[in-house]
């Protein structure tokens, strides 16, 4: 039961995340070149409009932490991810870029879910700038998206 509203949750979050990158999918064709992606998603995080180099750093520092709160080296958690223990010492200091894939099998080893993540404790917002962060994103999708947000929430959040 648990690992079906894991995948379910993993498919809707992916849906998500791909109309909030590209509601059209031809600018994803256009957006892809040489096997990289142009600068073309929308600022998802808000602070990524200055630079995709503060989002390396502060995913580094989130998974630098996380390993510490298990008590283990770069060396212990590269043996658990089977991930280079230096890849992942360059990660942690925001020198590389982690694949979706290398991401996958942090949170694994860090028996975590994978949106935990990209809880950047950096941007510390009140509940009123929170919501209206959600009804701007909101605004943007389409209605089929809408729908699989609130499926999303009501798996996450089920009403009692």
């Amino acid at each position: 039961m648990f690992k079906t509203k894991k995948r379910l949750f993993l498919k809707l979050f992916l849906q998500f995340f791909r109309h909030l990158a590209w509601p059209d999918p031809k600018s994803r064709q256009n957006a892809v070149c040489g096997g990289f992606i142009r600068n073309q998603m929308p600022d998802i995080l808000g602070f990524m409009d200055e630079s995709h180099e503060k989002a390396k750093v502060f995913l580094g520092s989130r998974i630098r932490k996380l390993r510490n709160m298990k008590g283990w080296t770069q060396q212990e958690l590269g043996n658990q991810a089977d991930v280079n223990y230096k890849f992942l010492g360059e990660i942690e200091r925001g020198q590389q870029n982690p694949s979706f894939n290398t991401l996958v099998k942090i949170a694994a080893a860090l028996e975590v879910e994978l949106p935990e993540i990209f809880r950047f404790e950096q941007e510390v917002l009140d509940r009123n700038e929170i919501e209206t962060r959600i009804k701007e994103i909101l605004q943007t999708i389409p209605d089929d998206a809408i729908r699989q947000v609130l499926l999303m929430l009501k798996a996450l959040y089920p009403i009692r």
